[in-house]
């Protein structure tokens, strides 16, 4: 038997898909007596089978897809987890003093409300006087407790501020969390911020720390917000014009 398929052009100027099929027929001797034959027009067959085979791509795509989208969801839940379990221990991003501790780095002071907004300070050095500077300018009076590390600088700024309602943990001892007094929630935008030196701007230099810092204020204190894309763009329109002159001076 012989098969064949190929195109075939109609009497009406459209082309069909066909399969053709032919037979030898041979006699008592051998010899070729007949041939058989048949066409038959397969070009809907052809079709569905297309259209079959692009409806289970699609759903393999769809199932692959649907596999990312949760092992991804199960990825940000177990380093959501991690990371709430060990930020307890990052001596990197205690409050305050981590980037004052070598000369060579700049000190950032962060503020964070339990479930609030964050704030970010470039700062000239981490002394009393200074944390006692924007303790008072950023914190109110009448708020219900202040919570820090232990170090001395941090107790003595609060005095210097005239703030009793001073709570303090103790990391120095091994002490990260008793009941309701730690330091986590700025720990966690401390780390948060390092994690976008390191893996989006791996540099930051002096003159711009602080723009980075807004950035960082601005994208964390709306990340909940469903329209931050069009904050975004409304910033982009409304804040003044860096030029590469002022940029680089």
């Amino acid at each position: 038997m012989n098969l064949e398929e190929y195109r075939f052009k109609k009497a009406d100027g459209r082309y069909a898909l066909v399969s053709d099929k032919g037979f030898l027929v041979f006699g008592k001797e051998g010899r070729l007596i007949r041939m058989v034959g048949s066409m038959q027009d397969i070009t809907e067959k052809r079709e569905m089978e297309k259209r079959l085979l692009k409806q289970e791509l699609n759903k393999q795509k769809i199932i692959a897809q649907a596999m990312v989208d949760a092992q991804e969801k199960e990825r940000a839940e177990i380093g959501k987890e991690l990371h709430d379990n060990i930020n307890q221990i990052l001596s990197t991003t205690k409050l305050y003093l981590e980037l004052a501790k070598n000369d060579n780095k700049e000190v950032v002071v962060g503020i964070r409300k339990r479930d609030g907004d964050l704030r970010f300070f470039h700062a000239q050095d981490a002394k009393s006087g200074t944390l006692a500077k924007y303790v008072r300018e950023n914190i109110s009076e009448d708020v219900e407790v202040i919570f820090t590390d232990d170090h001395v600088a941090n107790v003595v700024a609060m005095r210097k501020a005239g703030r009793s309602n001073h709570k303090t943990i103790n990391h120095s001892k091994g002490s990260y969390v008793i009941g309701d007094i730690h330091t986590n929630t700025i720990e966690n935008a401390f780390s948060l911020f390092k994690r976008g030196i390191m893996g989006t701007w791996h540099h930051i230099s002096a003159k711009h720390l602080a723009a980075y810092l807004e950035e960082m204020e601005f994208r964390f204190n709306r990340r909940k917000d469903h329209d931050l894309f069009l904050d975004t763009l409304r910033h982009m329109v409304t804040a003044p014009v860096l030029t590469f002159e002022k940029l680089t001076a």
